[in-house]
């Protein structure tokens, strides 16, 4: 099976090659077969209205198209209900997000890769029906998305980069260098592709933090986002960072010893 159209918003399409003898020519030959289906959409009443939200579904290999469903367990759920699966919504302000914050991956793989998460997925719950659920590319955690137990499904309300203001990471960062202050706009932190082509991985003091905030993957990622599809790439300045953190530079080498 493959697939590289795919879009949640409009349809997702994957192609089936299969092998077939044909006796009459003599011949085995390769058939493709075309596949697509449009997701569920959903309306949910939320604290800002009325909004929609589409059923997280994607192509499985020797299935076919298949929504996802999880246990309200996984989020710390606890009913008489709680161990049945039920389905997954996300928002499509989820979904800008995500596209604006992991903007190396195309649509197709970006989706691809929302769905992928919700294996084996790690879970922090928050309180109040509500968690964080890891995003993953292939095996690196780069982000979480904002979810909640509502009206019997799991809606996804919004996406955060791992160095987003709220995630555990972030959290980490700034209780060692301050980095939460940073004026992240200017940076450009907030995104993937300032750590693609990034030389933020040959400072010492720089990976320290940042393996130690449990964002060591970042410094990895170039590898990891190219083994799908890089649309484009940008970078991330040590020198910025540096003059940046909300600390001195006596401040800084004692964090790091």
């Amino acid at each position: 099976m493959c697939s590289f159209i795919s879009d949640l918003e409009d349809e997702i399409v994957w192609f089936i090659f299969k092998l077939e003898e044909r006796p009459e020519i003599k011949q085995t030959i390769y058939v493709m077969d075309f596949n697509r289906e449009k997701s569920e959409i959903k309306h949910f009443e939320i604290a800002d209205g009325r909004r929609p939200a589409i059923c997280l579904s994607w192509y499985v290999s020797q299935i076919g198209f298949i929504e996802l469903t999880i246990s309200p367990t996984l989020l710390d759920i606890n009913n008489m209900f709680a161990e049945i699966p039920v389905k997954v919504y996300i928002q499509r302000h989820a979904l800008r997000r995500s596209e604006e914050r992991v903007d190396c991956l195309s649509k197709n793989d970006l989706h691809s890769t929302l769905y992928t998460s919700f294996y084996e997925p790690e879970v922090i719950p928050m309180g109040k029906n509500q968690a964080l659920i890891a995003y993953r590319i292939i095996n690196s955690k780069v982000g979480y998305l904002v979810s909640e137990y509502i009206d019997g499904t799991i809606l996804i309300h919004t996406f955060l980069f791992i160095t987003n203001n709220g995630t555990p990471e972030e959290k980490k960062l700034n209780e060692l260098t301050g980095l939460g202050k940073l004026d992240k706009k200017y940076l450009a932190l907030d995104k993937l592709s300032s750590f693609i082509r990034s030389d933020i991985g040959n400072n010492e003091k720089l990976r320290f933090l940042f393996v130690n905030a449990g964002c060591g993957c970042l410094l990895e990622i170039e590898e990891t986002a190219q083994a799908i599809d890089t649309k484009h790439a940008g970078n991330a300045n040590i020198t910025l960072i540096q003059k940046y953190l909300n600390s001195n530079e006596a401040t800084f080498q004692e964090v790091y010893e």
